[in-house]
């Protein structure tokens, strides 16, 4: 056993530490830009993701008092947590799923705890490693699914309040209709920045590590967290009765001004308000306590840390494993697929049974380059005097699975709202999934689903799972996305009704001509 007395063996620690750390950069570089660029997009939920390594080391600073003595003595079960890690990094790197790589990265500092200090290292640094996870943005098809969910239960919420309250509210969707006696109806359209998922994640992001260092019991610090989600949503539905009241009172415009900004402001001081509401609560005779126990930043010195041998196999081990998935990521993983030039899609004719083509788009390239393929089809087709069912298709030979992320995720982009999505079963058992979206005075009516080689299906997973599959055996099976969108001038039903009416007509073409 080593101590640590002098500041020459501290210093040549700590630089026996910087090849794994620079083999930990390297190796996760294409996640780090992943994860700056949805930091930095605009209306992001993950703009905190800059504060949380700041955050997780003044956590580890704040526990430094664990580590009074301890005995830097590796374990060779960090190699599991560090192979397992890798393993993930490596299968997320080939199939280019940037959310389980950042996953997989909390599981290689694990390790890399585990195998340099040990179990009391790992008790030191646990929950700052854990906290990293807050960093990760969501996969934007689950931050689309979330808000849409948390925003259909807040309008209910709402409106039920309302009701009660004795206005006559109708909630369709994400709006909500006000019957008023002199201006006749106003609408309240309750769009994604009022789901409150930014301020859930965000009171989640400074609650849980709140919570952590709570001296108490753990049914406290259980009440604690669960209060995190019903808080969020408690202080979202009243935001959202104000600006009902807003709209019925004076105008719609004046509840999305200024005010609608400064309740979005207000509504997170009013989640910290009542967490720390709750706190007291479960104050009694002051048994709960914020903060590292009293005077236990005092008992701790770097220098009364002790390597306990053998160390260097583990240090050895850990090294190389690090340094070949690093050349292995910077040389093979994340490399984008060559784009393909075969189509498929334009054999689909104009002439769809009583459809008849009235005018096709082309792809720009920038959108080729994000789905890495030609074989895209944009066309409107009309029968007889009906509104225009506009046909988009994306196809790929090669089980390119980045062509078929739900359509959802592009509309917000360009600025609409999601107000309904369910599933539904049409034309003899076939399942797809229908929406509703809005933005400014537009609405429009969207159905799709997946095509996976000869299988039809709306679940997302199901499809991603099969191309997946494909991928690792090495097999070119064909998949594709068959969206259906016309604007909605009469009523959402009618053209659900149309759009199934010219799906039933597409199919046998589907199947005639797609990979």
């Amino acid at each position: 056993m080593e101590l640590l007395r002098d500041n020459k063996k501290l210093k040549k620690f700590l630089l026996l530490s910087l090849p794994a750390l620079a083999c930990f950069i390297l190796m996760y570089l294409s996640t780090w830009e992943w994860m700056y660029i949805r930091w930095t997009a605009a209306d992001s939920y993950s703009s905190h993701g800059f504060l949380i390594p700041f955050i997780s080391a003044w956590i580890l600073w704040q526990d430094r008092y664990k580590i009074k003595n301890m005995k830097i003595q590796g374990t060779w079960w960090g190699f599991l947590f560090l192979c397992l890690g890798l393993i993930i990094h490596t299968l997320s790197g080939l199939t280019r799923v940037h959310f389980t790589s950042g996953f997989s990265l909390v599981l290689v500092l694990y390790g890399m705890v585990l195998l340099t200090l040990g179990w009391e290292g790992f008790r030191w640094s646990w929950f700052a490693v854990f906290y990293l996870l807050f960093m990760l943005p969501f996969p934007s098809f689950w931050e689309s699914q979330f808000t849409l969910e948390l925003k259909l239960i807040a309008s209910e919420a709402s409106t039920r309040i309302l009701d009660f309250l004795g206005y006559i509210v109708v909630r369709e969707g994400s709006i909500v209709f006000f019957s008023h006696p002199v201006k006749g109806v106003e609408k309240l359209i309750v769009g994604d920045v009022c789901s409150g998922l930014r301020s859930l994640i965000s009171l989640l992001a400074l609650g849980v590590p709140f919570v952590y260092f709570i001296r108490a019991c753990w049914w406290r610090k259980g009440i604690m967290l669960a209060s995190l989600f019903p808080v969020a949503m408690f202080c979202n539905v009243v935001r959202i009765i104000v600006l009902g009241l807003v709209t019925y009172h004076w105008s719609a415009e004046a509840a999305s001004g200024i005010i609608h900004d400064v309740s979005g402001l207000l509504i997170f001081v009013g989640d910290l308000t009542l967490l720390w509401g709750i706190y007291n609560l479960l104050k009694e005779e002051d048994t709960l306590e914020i903060g590292t126990p009293s005077g236990a930043k005092n008992l701790f010195d770097f220098h009364s840390l002790a390597i306990v041998r053998p160390f260097w196999s583990k240090y050895i081990v850990s090294n190389i494993s690090m340094a070949l998935v690093a050349i292995i990521s910077l040389l093979y993983l994340y490399k984008d697929i060559p784009i393909e030039n075969v189509s498929y899609t334009q054999a689909i004719p104009e002439t769809i049974g009583e459809w008849t083509a009235s005018q096709s788009f082309e792809a720009d390239r920038r959108t080729v380059q994000i789905l890495e393929t030609n074989d895209l089809l944009m066309r409107y087709y009309r029968k007889g005097n009906s509104a225009p069912v506009l046909l988009s298709i994306v196809a790929s030979a090669q089980s390119n699975r980045k062509i078929a992320h739900p359509p959802e995720i592009c509309y917000k982009g360009i600025g609409w709202e999601v107000m309904k999505r369910e599933k539904i079963r049409y034309n003899d058992g076939r399942e797809g999934i229908f929406m509703l979206l809005f933005t400014g005075k537009s609405r429009e009516a969207v159905l799709y689903w997946y095509k996976f080689e000869n299988i039809y299906t709306a679940e997302y997973y199901y499809h991603q799972a099969g191309a997946l599959f494909n991928l690792f055996r090495k097999h070119k099976g064909g998949v594709a996305l068959i969206r259906l969108s016309t604007p909605i001038i009469d009523n959402a039903e009618e053209s659900l009704k149309l759009m199934m009416e010219f799906s039933k007509d597409l199919y046998p073409y589907l199947d005639k001509h797609l990979p």
